[in-house]
Parts: structure tokens; sequence; C-alpha cells
């Protein structure tokens, strides 16, 4: 009896083994499970912030062009002001040139009739 002894303490031992080794691979299968879930929805939560940052590129994209084409237009429209200064500032220096030629000309004739008015005063006396 001593070998149906052992045998059935090996039998008992190797079933011991198998459950020990099915319970270790049993959690272990629950355990990557859990790590399979957790990797997926960490995935989807990434892919939702590609999404959201994708979007907000896209958006600041689109602002950055309008700002651009701003941009244009207000530098055109610095130019058309320059001009109009550059052009006022040439009317001024003529007009500027024109009113010292015109009180030059009031001061000639100023003196002019002041002579005139000397001589004449002169002749009635």
């Amino acid at each position: 009896m001593n070998k149906g002894k052992n045998i059935k303490l090996n039998k008992n031992k190797i079933i011991n083994i198998f459950s020990r080794l099915k319970d270790e691979s049993n959690k272990k299968l629950e355990d990557d499970k859990e790590t399979i879930i957790m990797e997926k929805e960490e995935k989807e939560r990434l892919q939702k912030e590609r999404e959201i940052s994708t979007k907000e590129i896209e958006n600041l994209k689109n602002e950055i062009n309008e700002l651009e084409r701003q941009m244009a237009i207000i530098r055109k429209h610095n130019d058309e002001l320059d001009a109009q200064l550059k052009s006022s500032q040439a009317k001024q220096t003529i007009l500027e040139n024109e009113l010292a030629a015109g009180r030059k000309e009031v001061e000639i004739l100023n003196e002019l009739n002041q002579r005139l008015q000397k001589e004449r005063q002169e002749m009635q006396k």
C-alpha cells in the first residue's frame, strides 16, 4: 500500500500544482484583461485629445490666415494714407511758397504805395 499511497500523494501534488497553475493563469488572464481594458480606455482618451488638438490647430491656422488677411488690408490702407500724407505735404509746401511769394509781393506793393503816396504829398505841397 505504500506504493498506492505514493501514487495518491503524487496525484494530489500534481492536482495541487495544476490547480495552483490554473489559479495563477486565471489571475494573469484577469490582470491582462484589466490591462487591455485600461490601455483601450487610454487609447480612446488619447484619440479624443488628438481630435481636440487637431481641431484647435485648424482653428488657430484659420485665425492666423484671417489675421494675415487683415494685416494685408491694413498695410494697403497704410500705404494709401502715406501717399495721401505725402501729397498733402507737397500741397502744403506749394501753398506755403505761394503765401510767402504773396506776402513778398504785398510788401513790395506796400513799399511802392508808400513811395507813391509820399511823392503825391510832395507834389501837392
